[in-house]
């Protein structure tokens, strides 16, 4: 009889571990916004949009 595995584990196994850098970096919202709205972030030739709601919840979209 096989195990199922929980989302977790399947995450763990398929998704590659980042060897740690250091501490991470931190950045205010407030830096990233400058008196806007959104934000557009290039990754890996992609782009996200990074959306500051009314009520100041922050939403990632592609």
């Amino acid at each position: 009889m096989q195990k199922q595995m929980s989302k977790m584990e399947m995450t763990t196994q398929t998704a590659p571990v980042l060897p740690a850098r250091g501490k991470p970096r931190i950045i205010e919202s407030s830096q990233l916004f400058d008196q806007h709205h959104t934000v557009t972030i290039l990754h890996q030739g992609e782009q996200y949009t990074l959306r500051l709601t009314a009520s100041n919840k922050l939403i990632l979209t592609k």
